[in-house]
């Protein structure tokens, strides 16, 4: 499970993302937050990648970044250089929603 959530030092300085992207989890939760997944998804051209955006929703909401990232999402209270929300609860309400925006 979560085979497609990456943590690499090269790619967005080791922050959980999407393989084949540099779209870390946190920007791809707060995004969705806000418009909803399919216009995400149109929004950056991912029209393939519905599965892949909802294992790192998914990878965030059971906080699978703890003892796998090498470094938390930018915007999440667990990256204490640069932290924001309480991205995994709001990973948790986009998931009750159907994957629809919360805010």
């Amino acid at each position: 499970m979560f085979m497609t959530v990456k943590s690499d030092k090269n790619y967005v300085s080791g922050q959980p993302r999407i393989e084949g992207h540099r779209l870390w989890v946190s920007h791809i939760v707060g995004n969705i937050v806000e418009g909803g997944l399919i216009n995400y998804i149109e929004d950056f051209d991912l029209k393939d990648e519905e599965e892949k955006i909802k294992e790192a929703i998914e990878y965030c909401r059971l906080e699978k970044c703890v003892g796998h990232a090498i470094t938390y999402c930018q915007g999440c209270n667990k990256n204490k250089e640069h932290p924001g929300e309480n991205v995994w609860e709001l990973a948790q309400k986009i998931r009750e929603s159907d994957f629809k925006a919360v805010r």
